[in-house]
């Protein structure tokens, strides 16, 4: 069965947002897609699983990016050495196809404009997700 997303909200969602980082109503927007998106594949589409797994798949590069910090280098036991010079960070969206499709439901209804992540990947906008 199916259970309903509405579990999995908080009554401060629709107060303001979750602890000032999480717009208002963002965290509903977000399980109630996973509650859809349950439903869609159970009942409907089974294949929208596949889908959207493939969408994931295709763009889920797309939410990393790397944070500039101190150049490292590394030293292995051979004589070569490693160089880097930053640090690789993934958005939500990149973590699993089902919080993919949940992440970018909540960007194309404009709930992440002012993520620091997303706007470092300048996926943070509808627009930003539509290109």
């Amino acid at each position: 069965g199916t259970s309903c997303p509405f579990v999995f909200t908080s009554r401060e969602d629709f107060h303001g947002g979750i602890g000032g980082s999480w717009a208002e109503g963002q965290l509903t927007l977000h399980e109630m897609t996973h509650g859809a998106d349950m439903v869609i594949r159970q009942l409907r589409d089974p294949y929208f699983h596949d889908e959207v797994a493939e969408l994931w798949a295709k763009y889920c590069e797309k939410f990393r990016h790397v944070e500039p910090s101190i150049r490292t280098t590394t030293f292995l036991g051979d004589g070569k050495c490693i160089v880097a010079s930053g640090a690789e960070h993934y958005c939500y969206a990149a973590a699993n196809r089902d919080e993919f499709l949940a992440e970018c439901h909540t960007i194309a209804q404009g709930l992440h404009k002012g993520s620091k992540d997303y706007e470092k990947c300048k996926l943070s906008t509808p627009k930003e997700i539509a290109e």
